[in-house]
């Protein structure tokens, strides 16, 4: 039960811990952060939390496949909403960064994903909203918009800066500048001055903003910063969202010197001490631990003379058996979150899987991969064979003879008559070990007729 436990704190729960997770730089000024780690809440530190308004939210996978781990949006009228003004207090130069996914286009019309106050006119509102063939920025009269395709079922992270006016509002897809007013493929303007007074922050839309259309669709790690984020922090922040190895890094220097309940978890588990204990006691240069026998006493001093020389060094200290009570001791904890070759040897080992302390367990995943009738042929004909894994991650197939039939994208065409298996496979990641399943498929041969004229 311990591993199961220590699993989810790590597999699930280690993307979203719920302080400062990639340093100072890209921390500073952020007001309001949404993990969606199976609730609403920020984990910016400012308590800023949403407060889901209407029933056709849920939560899902996010991009690395983690389950509740980002919200999905069912239809154009949900939103979550905070409860007060999260902090901008009108000031006209911040950063809103989103990771999105359309499950499916709501139409010709916006979606809002993310606003302030209202589009009515007055002046008050700022939204940004991805539709079927953009992204659309309204503020009252002071919008702008950048049009690009729309792919289906494909995260990106988004992002836009705003520096006062939209002439220095510049807007970044998966960490490259799309669009400035300045730049390649300019935003169009409708005016050239920004600025508004922020209300509470809404999530989706409700039924009666942006055309009464609203987006559809997945939404994930949500940011509002109250200063303009720099074109490198944007690349920054785009790496470190994407790379789960980085953020399992920042994790472990972020909480090993603070979570005392997890380290007395590990301590009590047997995997975990056992594996790591050979590992540093076998080499613990590896981990930037060394043992070394204690200095020398001082030499005599002469009389009337100078100082005696310092006696030679101890012999190197025999290797200790390991104690897991450290695992409790917050100075020794420290010590190793200061520690880079320590951080970088234990988070390569865990993500390689080579050595995952009993902390890391690779959960299992299924494959809905119903029977295959009985078929007649009919060469050329085809029919949809859906598989899907219980992950959502991509599922291949093939068909072990290909002289009786083929397969693309869930898709089989018969080529002619026998039997054969078809397999399918998805390979894991991270987080998901591998699986695999088969079913027969069986194509009779079909019926002919003859025609026979009379024999007079």
């Amino acid at each position: 039960m311990k591993k199961i436990i220590l699993s989810t704190l790590i597999v699930i729960g280690v993307i979203a811990s719920a302080s400062a997770q990639i340093g100072t730089t890209l921390t500073n000024g952020l007001i309001a952060f949404y993990p969606f780690k199976g609730d609403f809440n920020d984990r910016s530190g400012n308590s800023n939390n949403l407060t889901q308004i209407t029933e056709g939210i849920t939560f899902g996978t996010n991009r690395f496949g983690c389950p509740n781990s980002s919200i999905n949006i069912s239809t154009t009228n949900d939103y979550l909403q905070s409860a007060n003004e999260i902090g901008l207090n009108g000031n006209p130069n911040f950063t809103e960064s989103f990771w999105y996914k359309f499950n499916s286009d709501a139409g010709p019309n916006s979606g809002s994903v993310i606003s302030f106050g209202s589009e009515n006119g007055n002046g008050t509102g700022n939204g940004i909203s991805i539709y079927s063939s953009g992204f659309y920025n309204w503020g009252s009269s002071d919008d702008f918009a950048y049009y690009f395709p729309v792919t289906l079922n494909a995260w990106h992270h988004f992002v836009v800066t705003y520096s006062g006016l939209i002439t220095g509002t510049q807007v970044y897809m998966d960490g490259v500048l799309v669009s400035s007013n300045a730049g390649f493929h300019a935003i169009q303007l409708n005016t050239s001055s920004y600025n508004f007074s922020p209300s509470a922050l809404t999530i989706g839309s409700p039924h009666s903003w942006m055309y009464q259309y609203g987006f559809v669709g997945s939404i994930d790690d949500v940011r509002i910063y109250s200063r303009t984020l720099s074109s490198n922090e944007v690349l920054a922040l785009y790496k470190y969202e994407s790379d789960l190895g980085a953020q399992w890094l920042s994790y472990l220097s972020q909480n090993l010197p603070t979570n005392s309940a997890f380290f007395s978890a590990l301590a009590a588990n047997t995997n975990f001490v056992s594996a790591l204990a050979t590992s540093i006691t076998s080499s613990p240069s590896a981990y930037g631990i060394l043992q070394q026998g204690p200095q020398g006493p001082q030499g005599i001093q002469g009389i009337q003379g100078p100082a005696g020389k310092n006696g030679t060094n101890g012999a190197v200290g025999a290797t200790g058996t390991f104690d897991p009570t450290v695992l409790t001791n917050t100075a020794f904890l420290t010590g190793l979150a200061s520690n880079p070759v320590f951080l970088n040897a234990i988070s390569t080992q865990i993500l390689s899987g080579s050595n995952n302390y009993g902390i890391a367990v690779k959960q299992t995943q299924s494959l809905n991969f119903p029977a295959i009738a009985t078929l007649t042929i009919t060469p050329g004909k085809k029919f949809t064979n859906t598989v899907t894994a219980s992950t959502a991650l991509p599922v291949t197939q093939i068909v072990g003879n290909t002289a009786i039939a083929a397969v693309s994208n869930n898709v089989l065409t018969i080529l002619g008559a026998g039997s054969t298996t078809v397999t399918v496979s998805q390979a894991g990641n991270a987080l998901y070990n591998p699986a695999t399943a088969s079913q027969p498929l069986i194509v009779n041969k079909g019926a002919q007729t003859l025609a026979f004229t009379a024999i007079p």
